[in-house]
Order: structure tokens, then C-alpha cells, then sequence
């Protein structure tokens, strides 16, 4: 028989299964995040929004394949929009005008007084 025949006996190898990776306990940065985010949103710290977005990144580069379905703070995406709606309702107040405090803030075009100008 050829030397690359399929069916010859002396060509066989043993089945070796693919490499697994590493089992890790949790996805730390994934839950640093989750917990900054809330924390952000308790002290309105906005801050610490931008740390949490940090964090989530970092998670999402740490990914590896079908460790979505065993995450317990439920993937990495689930952090960045976490971390994304953190940032935005902790800067959407500076966005808000509020009328009546808009009214109170006017700052005066002269110094003088009305009586003193002739």
C-alpha cells in the first residue's frame, strides 16, 4: 500500500482532544465593573462611571470562547451597557436646563446702578 493511504493500519495515530483553556472561578474584572457601576450611581460619582467603563472593557478583552454561558455576572456585554447607562444617567443632569434656576443665576451687564447713571 501508498504511504498516504487512509486505510493502511501503520498510519493510524491515537485521538487527542484539543487543548481546553484554563478554567477560571469568575471574571473579576467583569464584576469590579458591575459593582463600580453601581457605586457610581449611588454617589454620583462620575468618576468612577468612567472606571467602571474601563473595567468592562478590560472584561470584554478577556473573553474567551463559551465562557458567556458560565459567566455569573452575565458577560461582558451585559458590563459595558451597564457601565455605558451608568455614564449617561450620571452626566444627563449636567445636560437638563432648569428654568428656575437659570433665573436666580443672571448675572447683571453693568455694575452701576440704575440712579447713579444719568
Amino acid at each position: 500500500m501508498a504511504v498516504d493511504d487512509p486505510r493502511d493500519a501503520s498510519n493510524e495515530t491515537a485521538i487527542t482532544l484539543p487543548k481546553s483553556w484554563r478554567q477560571q472561578d469568575s471574571d473579576f474584572a467583569g464584576s469590579a465593573s458591575m459593582m463600580f457601576s453601581g457605586a457610581t450611581m449611588l454617589t454620583r460619582n462620575r468618576f468612577m462611571g468612567w472606571g467602571a467603563l474601563l473595567l468592562a472593557v478590560a472584561s470584554l478583552s478577556n473573553q474567551k470562547p463559551m465562557r458567556t454561558k458560565e459567566s455569573s455576572t452575565g458577560g461582558p456585554l451585559s458590563a459595558i451597557l451597564f457601565a455605558c447607562a451608568t455614564l449617561v444617567t450620571s452626566y444627563i443632569p449636567m445636560l437638563i436646563v432648569n428654568p428656575a434656576a437659570q433665573k436666580t443665576t443672571s448675572v447683571p451687564l453693568s455694575t452701576e446702578t440704575p440712579a447713579t447713571v444719568a
